[in-house]
């Protein structure tokens, strides 16, 4: 047997293999529950299919990542047409997203749709936030922002405040 024959075989059985595996995938918003802070998405990147390219289908109630944990969050909000990405886990999730424990999984399968979490927006398409502040980690819309840099927190927008409010210090400029 021709050793170089043999590896172009593991080679070629490799990359089909590989080819069946899901890892992520970049998708669209079709709808965002926020109730149960889920999302209905639609991978963008077509897939080959005899020689031509076709859409997939969609993905239904992808649970949605927050930044934080359970006391201290940053909950997104998405609308139908935002792009993100999504990540197809190792193994059957569902257990664990219901009771936040360490669980069996519940299904033998393994990077499927069934699986997958959505973890936060991509910008494409040429479109950029602008007019935020540089250096700053931004949080809002590009009307409403709270940016925290080195120099300090800047809010910008309107502000509408129930509850108790706290100044210590002194006020440096007061400004129309």
């Amino acid at each position: 047997m021709n050793k170089s024959k043999g590896y172009s075989n593991r080679q070629a059985m490799q990359r089909k293999l590989a080819k069946e595996i899901h890892v992520a995938d970049i998708v669209e918003v079709l709808e965002y529950y926020p109730d149960d802070m889920t999302a209905d998405v639609k991978p963008m990147v077509m897939a080959a299919s005899e020689g031509k390219t076709v859409s997939r289908p969609p993905i239904l109630k992808v649970p949605v990542a927050m930044l934080g944990c359970r006391e201290f969050f940053i909950r997104p909000w998405y609308n139908p047409g935002d792009v993100g990405v999504i990540v197809y886990l190792d193994y059957d999730s569902d257990n664990v997203l219901g009771s936040g424990e360490e669980a069996a999984p519940t299904t033998t399968g393994c990077h499927t749709g069934n699986d997958a979490v959505f973890i936060g927006g991509a910008i494409c398409g040429g479109s950029r936030t602008q007019g935020l502040p540089g250096e700053a980690i931004a949080i809002g819309t590009e009307e409403n922002y709270m940016a925290f840099g080195k120099d300090g927190i800047t809010v910008h927008g309107k502000i509408d405040m129930e509850g108790e409010l706290t100044v210590r210090g002194k006020t440096v400029k007061l400004a129309e």
